[in-house]
């Protein structure tokens, strides 16, 4: 499921290939509230999608072929874009994000944005003026 919303695309490996999936069971384990919350609302949305993999003709969604996951998938983001609050579509919202923060916190995922970190200066000019035109500000002396 995981490599269904960040799949392996050129250079950059897919999610499970960097641990992502070790990264939501870490997260769903920890014994903090909101941790307990999504752990929660991801169970109950593992159980859903089987629920919807059972009107496609299959037992679990993880049977199913990839063409099926994907369109599961499709309807749930679908969904999720007009009713993000109601369920499953907010399992999905939140399973996405966290699938992408679990990715995007990784070396490789990190690269992917071409986050460099904390790059010393010798000195700091201000932002670039066209970020200060876009905000309605003038550079400052």
């Amino acid at each position: 499921l995981c490599d269904l919303l960040l799949p392996t695309e050129g250079s950059s490996p897919g999610a499970t290939a960097v641990g992502v999936p070790d990264f939501l069971d870490e997260w769903i384990s920890s014994p903090y509230p909101d941790q307990k919350r999504d752990r929660q609302l991801l169970l109950e949305g593992f159980e859903a999608l089987d629920g919807l993999a059972g009107k496609r003709g299959g037992t679990a969604f993880v049977s199913l072929p990839k063409e099926d996951q994907l369109a599961i998938c499709r309807e749930l983001a679908k969904a999720a874009k007009s009713t993000p609050k109601e369920f499953p579509a907010s399992f999905f919202l939140r399973l996405r994000d966290l699938v992408a923060g679990g990715f995007y916190t990784t070396p490789a995922g990190m690269h992917d944005l071409g986050y460099r970190g904390n790059i010393p200066s010798i000195e700091w000019t201000g932002p670039p003026p066209e970020v200060l035109e876009a905000l309605g500000l003038t550079a400052q002396a």
